[in-house]
């Protein structure tokens, strides 16, 4: 088990910035597309599957049982096999190098049919994705694809939750974007080799880096969410340290934790202190105020 600490700042304006971090945790699917989402099905032969709330397929990681979306072989009309090309596009981001994407996927437990996502950046703020199955319209640049291939079974799309992270690169600062998530796969629908059911869930972005101005070789994220500061490492798999120490070094206190953190410092003086964020052999060092 590990230890949970809180953080309370006072001083957060060098931190912080322009923040526009969020959270997706698809508790109401039908309302995200009145609230700047958009979905848009390109496959061939056209069936009614559309990216939709997930009613008994997989327990949700996060929030209600149901609180994720999912998209499957109905993309394809029934009884039919063709090419799917489902687009899930997030609302406008204003994303600058070094901000992240994270969500969680995954397909059924030991599918004979295997499933195919693309995670595609567009620069351009649009939601064209050209209206055939092989067309990305704007979305011109893959940030990653997960089980490219097709493979079947492990090594192929993930069958439990999975967490997935890319830092965003090759880009102006405050470029608005948007990001599609699209449901890709050849030879897919009922009567098709391929294609089964993936789920999404908890898609987040993060926006607030720290240690990107000192080209620091580790990323970390600082949150500012109820009143508490929480840290997040994107690239960790597993747990990473934390150390909270006094302007000579000292260190105050030292915690190893999962994905995020947060610390409380009631009970140390006001004052300037360093934190620094271990991971693989990589640091972090920034110093705070509170």
């Amino acid at each position: 088990m590990h230890k949970r600490i809180f953080i309370f700042f006072t001083f957060l304006a060098p931190i912080f910035g322009n923040a526009q971090s969020f959270v997706e945790g698809f508790e109401d699917v039908p309302a995200i597309f009145s609230s700047g989402w958009a979905q848009q099905n390109n496959s061939s032969p056209f069936g009614p599957g559309t990216w939709s709330q997930d009613f008994g397929n997989f327990t949700a990681p996060f929030g209600s049982a149901n609180s994720s979306i999912v998209v499957s072989y109905t993309s394809i009309a029934s009884g039919q096999s063709g090419d799917i090309s489902n687009w899930l596009i997030t609302p406008t981001i204003s994303l600058t190098p070094g901000d992240s994407i994270i969500f969680y996927t995954r397909s059924f437990q030991n599918t004979a049919y295997p499933d195919r996502l693309e995670v595609r950046l567009n620069r351009n703020n649009t939601t064209d994705v050209g209206s055939s199955t092989t067309s990305v319209g704007d979305f011109d640049t893959i940030l990653f694809t997960i089980n490219p291939t097709l493979t079947q079974g492990s090594g192929g799309y993930p069958m439990i939750w999975t967490r997935y992270a890319v830092k965003i690169d090759g880009i102006s600062p405050s470029t608005l974007c948007r990001i599609g998530l699209r449901y890709d796969v050849v030879d897919g629908g009922q009567a098709g080799g391929n294609s089964s059911t993936i789920g999404i869930d908890n898609f987040e972005y993060k926006s607030v880096l720290i240690g990107i101005e000192d080209n620091a070789p580790l990323y970390a994220f600082v949150q500012l969410l109820n009143g508490q500061i929480t840290i997040d490492v994107p690239e960790a798999s597993h747990s990473f340290e934390v150390d909270l120490m006094d302007m000579s070094g000292r260190i105050l206190l030292h915690g190893d934790y999962e994905k995020a953190m947060a610390i409380d410092v009631a009970d140390y003086s006001r004052g300037v202190y360093l934190i620094r964020i271990m991971y693989e052999g990589k640091y972090l060092i920034k110093k705070i105020s509170f």
